[in-house]
């Protein structure tokens, strides 16, 4: 899977179940979310949300200034756009 980039940092999925968070101005750990199983898909920003799915939770909805779980819709999506803003 491909990192994603935004104005809060760079993404990272790894196959060794954790999510990157990254300091886009030296590369440096910001946080690392854990899943329970390899992240084989792109992590999604829209906004200022970040999307990640994970084949055990769903679809993940994980803040990207602290890498919190604000909540999972246990299906496989991945959101595409982002409306009324």
């Amino acid at each position: 899977a491909q990192p994603s980039l935004s104005t809060s940092g760079v993404f990272v999925p790894s196959k060794d179940q954790s999510l990157y968070a990254l300091t886009r101005a030296n590369g440096r750990d910001r946080w690392i979310c854990r899943a329970e199983t390899p992240l084989k898909t792109s992590p999604v920003v829209l906004g200022t949300s970040l999307y990640q799915y994970t084949e055990n939770h769903g679809l993940l909805s994980i803040d990207p200034l602290n890498g919190a779980k604000l909540w999972a819709l246990p299906i496989r999506a991945q959101p595409v756009a982002l409306t009324g803003t």
